[in-house]
């Protein structure tokens, strides 16, 4: 049976907690469950929270919890009461929703949006909002003017500078049967989609937050003034987090964009689904193209650098000077030593270049820069698990572009179990440097395999 963790929050002013803040449900072995305080904390006075709990394996024996509020100015604190804690199962809507009557009236009438007809599972139709919406952010609200609603009476509102525009826990779904040819559809209107950064995500998740059992898409997706229809498939999701993304298990949703400016937009008719509705343009593209197609280009291709999606550390450049294939290649970050990661969204069966080489072109500003580090194929899904891996200081030996050939038959390392070459799905550079603080300037292109040298 689902189990909900009830508490209620009293605070003066909501406005102060930042996102750092949250709620630990922890058992002997640690934390075996966290929620945002956002989520708590929505209005000023008394919040009545019901969070579920993530159904495993097997039953928790919870010894602990932790609440921990941060909050954004230092000479005013906010006061803050807790009363109410306990476990509970009970249904989180209709008659028998739990109510706390002595803290909140009770919670309006709210119709089940999370369940399956025969064509798709709702997440939110956005026709309400209240504290088992799910939706955490408090800038959120409901809009009923016509002109911003696509589906039903309402969308949902968000008014905005901070990163994080859409952020929503909800019931633990089931959405197997949609996994490999299904979508995850959304409605957002937005005027001023030149502010959308290319940096920011639309993430689905199975760990109750942010980066835990996550796939993402992303959310340059968000590319016209006015109503965009986004049809994201579930099987091209970057997947990300440990433990991975459990399809059975879905319950959270989040969007970000990292531009930092003053954004409204309006959300609606959140739903997975197996089919593309007829107003779905098939020439919705970004980057070089349709996503899909952009990140899971054919074998022997593995990552073009041409764009960088479903890329972290390294980002998109455009300049022809550090170039040498095509029309972008990736530059490394100005600080830390990961240069390049890519969980790559399937993944590939690479047997047939077993007796080949994994193909990059380098390029560093100043040898003499350049510490020890690796290049890393896996079959884990990330670092150090059922990995092969080559010194990058044996290959990269000049200042420059550096055109390496890495043999997969005879790697420097191999580390975490055996790699197994039918299922590549990660790959990784990084390295030291050898000069103080000065970092080298790289830059990365044309990964791909290759059955022979040129």
């Amino acid at each position: 049976e689902q189990l909900y963790l009830h508490l209620s929050i009293w605070i003066d002013n909501p406005d102060q907690i930042e996102w750092a803040g949250k709620i630990a449900l922890g058992t002997a072995k640690g934390d075996y469950c966290t929620w945002g305080t956002t989520q708590a904390l929505q209005h000023a006075g008394w919040n009545d929270i019901l969070l579920p709990i993530p159904k495993r394996s097997t039953s928790p024996v919870f010894t602990s919890i932790s609440i921990t509020v941060n909050h954004s100015r230092l000479n005013n604190y906010p006061t803050v009461y807790i009363d109410d804690i306990y476990v509970c199962s009970v249904q989180p809507y209709g008659e028998s929703m739990m109510q706390s009557p002595s803290k909140l009236e009770a919670y309006p009438e709210k119709e089940l949006t999370v369940g399956v007809n025969p064509s798709r599972i709702m997440i939110n139709d956005c026709e309400t909002l209240n504290e088992l919406s799910g939706v955490v952010r408090h800038l959120s609200s409901i809009n009923t003017d016509p002109q911003y609603v696509k589906e039903g009476n309402a969308s949902l509102k968000i008014s905005t500078k901070g990163s994080v525009f859409y952020e929503q826990r909800f019931e633990v779904t089931d959405i197997r049967e949609y996994q490999n040819h299904g979508y995850l559809h959304m409605w957002v209107y937005l005027e001023g989609a030149n502010e959308i950064t290319l940096s920011g995500q639309i993430e689905l998740t199975s760990g109750g937050t942010c980066d835990i059992g996550e796939k993402s898409w992303n959310v340059g997706l968000i590319n016209q003034d006015g109503w965009n229809e986004l049809y994201l498939p579930l099987a091209d999701g970057i997947a990300t987090g440990t433990p991975p993304f459990n399809p059975s298990a879905v319950n959270y949703i989040r969007m970000y964009n990292d531009s930092g400016s003053e954004m409204t937009l309006y959300i609606d008719d959140v739903y997975i689904c197996n089919v593309r509705g007829a107003t779905y343009d098939e020439s919705n593209t970004f980057a070089t193209g349709n996503v899909a197609d952009a990140m899971n280009v054919p074998l022997p291709m593995l990552l073009s650098c041409d764009h960088d999606l479903g890329v972290t550390q390294a980002t998109l450049n455009t300049d022809p000077t550090y170039i040498k294939v095509g029309t972008g290649s990736l530059k490394a970050p100005a600080i830390g030593t990961e240069r390049l990661v890519y969980a790559m969204p399937n993944a590939k069966n690479i047997s047939e270049y077993r007796k080949g080489y994994l193909h990059v072109w380098v390029y560093i500003n100043d040898i003499k820069l350049l510490g020890d580090g690796q290049i890393e194929l896996t079959s884990g899904g990330t670092c150090d698990v059922e990995e092969i891996a080559w010194n990058i200081k044996t290959y990269v030996k000049k200042s420059g572009w550096n055109e390496l050939y890495l043999p997969l038959s005879s790697p420097s390392y191999t580390t975490g179990g055996t790699f197994d070459m039918t299922s590549c799905n990660y790959l990784r550079i990084y390295n030291t440097w050898n000069s103080g603080d000065t970092e080298p300037l790289m830059f990365f292109d044309d990964i791909r395999l290759t059955t022979e040298k040129k």
